[in-house]
């Protein structure tokens, strides 16, 4: 997921599941990062969660509160999971969990003791702080949920009114006086789309991000993000390549 910061720097976050049968050694509780100040050329970087509850950092979002401070959240898987299984099917409650930004020669984060919420098959995390409170969205069994509430360290509370069947991998931007949560369908095959929600009109219906039929990946859309810089939207998705040698298909995100 991507964070707009000030200066016009664009910051775009991950993680990987360790799978060692596949030579897969990645480093636990650790987000895995790209930066950039002009679009052109990236750096990458790696920052460990101190005090992590569980060794595994699925999912990482990156957030913003009132004050500036940036945080990440993410799901908190615990060890051993099969690597075969998708962290949605893992079993037992999700721990959502949030760190915060404290800086230091190698940059790290300090994670926060209690979990946003606990909930059975809750992945993709993102958190967004607007008007006076917190959103928190995921995917879950049934497409997109969203959590709310005042106090990160009290817990979130589900929105029983809020459905988005259709969606799954949600991102949350504040646009104005409006929060917009874009997500995927079909997989990432098809066209993300995005909703608006203010103090008016509530919550919009979906709507396609570009026009049905099209495809300005050239390789569907999955895991989409939107940000703001210098007046324009940006979009970066992860998409499905050419197949590489061997036959196996790669992904990797691009920008529009």
């Amino acid at each position: 997921d991507m964070l707009v910061v000030g200066d016009g720097g664009v910051v775009l976050v991950g993680s990987t599941i360790p799978d060692p049968s596949r030579g897969l050694h990645a480093p636990f509780s650790s987000i895995f990062a790209l930066s950039t100040a002009d679009l052109s050329d990236w750096g990458s970087h790696r920052w460990v969660i101190e005090d992590a509850r569980n060794p595994m950092i699925v999912d990482p979002d990156l957030t913003v509160d009132r004050s500036g401070r940036v945080g990440a959240v993410y799901y908190s898987a615990p060890q051993p999971a099969d690597p075969a299984q998708l962290p949605e099917h893992h079993p037992g409650p999700h721990d959502i969990r949030v760190a915060w930004w404290e800086g230091g020669a190698d940059g790290r984060f300090v994670e926060q003791a209690q979990p946003i919420v606990s909930v059975e098959g809750m992945v993709d995390p993102s958190l967004c702080f607007f008007d006076g409170g917190w959103h928190l969205f995921t995917s879950g069994p049934r497409g997109v949920a969203h959590f709310s509430g005042t106090s990160l360290t009290e817990g979130l509370a589900r929105d029983r009114y809020f459905q988005w069947g259709q969606g799954s991998v949600p991102s949350c931007i504040v646009d104005g006086d409006s929060l917009m949560v874009v997500a995927q369908r079909s997989g990432g095959r098809g066209a993300p789309q995005v909703r608006r929600f203010n103090a008016k009109t509530q919550w919009s219906d979906a709507v396609d991000l570009f026009p049905s039929g099209t495809d300005p990946f050239s390789g569907g859309c999955a895991s989409p993000t939107l940000g703001r810089r210098d007046g324009s939207w940006l979009l970066f998705c992860a998409v499905h390549t050419a197949p590489e040698p061997g036959g196996q298909q790669s992904r990797g995100p691009k920008r529009r």
